[in-house]
Order: structure tokens, then sequence, then C-alpha cells
């Protein structure tokens, strides 16, 4: 891959995947598969930006090749820019798609067929191609058809329901669900990667991100079939578990997250704090009273964390055993110790942002090196290396299809 120095020990070097997608889900999962060593080439057109080429999350940063959306799940990727709505536009794309092992998108189940991208379609140009679809609710059934953002997956999946307050109505949850999305994508992708090599076959996968988020609520499903009964919200607090929940701190918007989840542990904390006498309290006294009274409970924990600081309360709680930690702010976790010595975040030069602090890969491997974060590309940044290199066209022929805005 241009500039990006992949090494054949990378896992999934050699691997090349033909990128579709936009917004957050989909290109999340492409840029955990990039990580592993994967190419992708992500294709792009001038006619209709990718909205996060179009916004940005931070005042101030504005302009299509200054998102700060966009290139927090674009790194490592190609930009090649393609008018797919033209047929040589369109055979361009199927040429990318033939030395391809992987075709991702999200769009609305459809729209790849009106494109001329469909899977049967690609799977005649390259019969051991790994096609991957993410959607709302999946290529099939009576509500395929719905069009939806992360908001929306999070409500249909049934989180919403359970996330905010008991007396409060159900809460919104943001990016964290494309993300969610995007790993259940990718985790697809490397199942698929693995049964072609002991197979020789390809296959389509149908991701829905309401079924990749229904999934992790498994066991409250479960309860609502034994009991009859739907839980409920129940903000920071866990069913079996007392205290749990985040305390005000001293310092501004400063908090602490403390989890008691035995005896012991409740023997502890009182100890830790110097209240031996909470142990004797009547409303105290196990579990399940602890959980009757956490009201109480967590007014008094809240008056012993006030005057001491996130990091004291958590000192003081940890050398007892007591599950207790900071909730740092995005600031406070670029300076985290423990985040730099792991490496979780890199250094890098964005040819328009200039240096910028970004994510890495989520995993170390000892022996197959993930790739090195670089910076999202630019707007068709690699449309010419593309084609000279990869598809073999001549100087002269790029330079006709540019102006006839077939490269757009």
């Amino acid at each position: 891959m241009q500039g990006n120095d992949l090494h054949a020990h990378r896992a999934l070097s050699g691997v090349r995947i033909a990128d579709f997608t936009w917004l957050a889900a989909g290109p999340y999962g492409t840029q955990l598969l990039s990580f592993l060593g994967a190419e992708v080439i992500r294709f792009e057109t001038r006619k209709r930006l990718d909205s996060y080429r179009r916004t940005s999350s931070a005042p101030g940063v504005e302009g299509r090749m200054r998102a700060l959306l966009f290139n927090d799940v674009n790194l490592n990727k190609m930009s090649l820019t393609v008018d797919l709505s033209t047929p040589e536009g369109l055979a361009l794309a199927l040429e990318v798609v033939r030395i391809s092992d992987v075709v991702a998108d999200n769009f609305s189940p459809g729209v790849m067929q009106r494109l001329g991208l469909g899977y049967e379609r690609l799977r005649r140009i390259r019969p051991d191609i790994i096609v991957i679809s993410s959607s709302a609710c999946g290529s099939a059934g009576p509500e395929a058809r719905v069009v939806g953002y992360a908001p929306t997956f999070s409500a249909l999946a049934g989180w919403g329901h359970l996330m905010g307050f008991p007396d409060m109505p159900p809460a919104e949850i943001g990016r964290d669900t494309d993300l969610r999305v995007g790993s259940a994508g990718a985790f697809s992708v490397l199942a698929a990667l693995h049964y072609r090599e002991s197979t020789g076959r390809g296959q389509f996968i149908d991701l829905s991100a309401r079924e990749a988020l229904t999934c992790s609520i498994g066991d409250l499903l479960l309860e609502s079939q034994m009991t009859g009964r739907s839980p409920m919200r129940q903000a920071n607090r866990k069913p079996g578990m007392a205290p749990h929940g985040v305390y005000r701190c001293k310092g501004e918007d400063a908090w602490v997250t403390i989890a008691v989840g035995s005896e012991e542990e409740w023997a502890a904390l009182c100890a830790a704090t110097g209240r031996p006498q909470w142990r004797d309290d009547p409303r105290f006294r196990d579990i399940y009273l602890r959980c009757k009274h956490q009201d109480e409970l967590d007014a008094l924990i809240g008056e012993w964390t006030l005057p001491r600081t996130p990091a004291e309360v958590t000192d003081i709680l940890q050398g007892v055993g007591v599950a207790a930690m900071p909730c740092p702010t995005n600031r406070d976790l670029l300076a985290d110790r423990h985040q730099r010595f792991r490496g979780s975040f890199s250094d890098i030069q964005h040819p328009e942002l200039g240096p910028i602090t970004v994510m890495g890969a989520p995993w170390k491997f000892s022996d197959t090196p993930v790739q090195p974060p670089a910076p999202s590309p630019l707007v068709g940044q690699h449309t010419d290396w593309v084609l000279a290199s990869l598809l073999g066209q001549r100087p002269a022929e790029i330079a006709r299809l540019t102006e006839a805005n077939v490269l757009y």
C-alpha cells in the first residue's frame, strides 16, 4: 500500500478490500481490518461526499479535508474518486473488485444492485469474492427497507429502553452503536476469509445493525421471557451489586465509579472509608437490603467521596480490593500514563490538520504486529496510483478519464 509500509508478516497482508462504505459503522469495520494489514481502497465521489467529510465534531475545524469525524474512522485507507453513475466509472470499479478479496458497503438494501454492483454480478467477476453489506435491519424481512442512523439502531435494538434513569425517557445512544456494528462486521469478514481459505468459496454477509446490537442484551430478553416483565432503566445501578454507581468528587466535574460485588468487598469498603458502622446499619447488612436502600447508601458514599479527588478515592479503594476508577475526560485520556505506555494513541501528521493524535488498534499481537495508524486520505488522493499501479492504466488514459469527469 502506497506510503503505509505494509509488511508480509501482518495478519491480513495481501488482503485487499474495495470499500464502498460511508459515515461510521462501515468505515470503522474496514479500518479495523486495515490495522491488521489489509489494503483498503475507499471509493468516493465528489458528487456526493461522505457526510462525515462535510461535517466536523469541533468548532473551528472546517472543510472536507479537516472533518474530524471522517478522520476518526478512515485511517490507513486510500481514496479513489470514481463516478459510478457513468459506464466507464462502473467498469473501473468492477476492475478493482476483480483484484480484491472483500467488498464492503453499508447502504440501504438495493443500492449496490442499482449501481450495478450487486453480489450476483460481483461473484461472476470474482467467484470467491466476499461481500459484506451492512444495513439497519438487514437485506430481507418486513423492515428491510428501513433507513436508520446510530440512534435508530440502538432504539430498534432495544437498547434505548434500557438506557437512562428510571424517571426519564429512554436515552439516545450515539456513535457507540455504529462502532459496535463495525466491530461485528470486521469479525464476520475474518470468519469469511477463514472459510474461504479452507474451502476456496466466497460468500455474502448480510449484517443487520439492529441484530448486531440486540444480541448483546440476550440475558435481559431471557429475563423478560421468564418473568413476563420488561427490565427497566436503572441509571448507573446493577442488580445484585450495591453500591454501584458514579459519585461526585473534589474538582470541577470530577467523578469516580465504585462497584461492590461481594460481602468481602463491602466490608473492605467500610473499613477503608473509616465507616465500620455501615456494616451494622440495618439498612445495609446484606446485598438485598443495600439494593433496597441504595438512595440512602449512595448519599452516604457521596459525602465521603466529595472532599477527595477521583485519584484519591481510587487509590484508597483499589488498595483494599474494591473496584473503583476515575471517570476521565477526553483530555485526561490523552494524557493517561497507562494508555501512553501501551501505545494506545499515535501522533501522526495530517496534510491538512497538521500534527494530530489518533487512536490505534485495540489489540496487541506478539507475532503479527498491527499496522501503525496513517492519516485518513484526502479526497481522491490515491486515484492515480490505484489506476496506474493496480489497474495498469496509462497516464494519457487517466488524463482522459479525469477530463471526462469519470474520476470525479
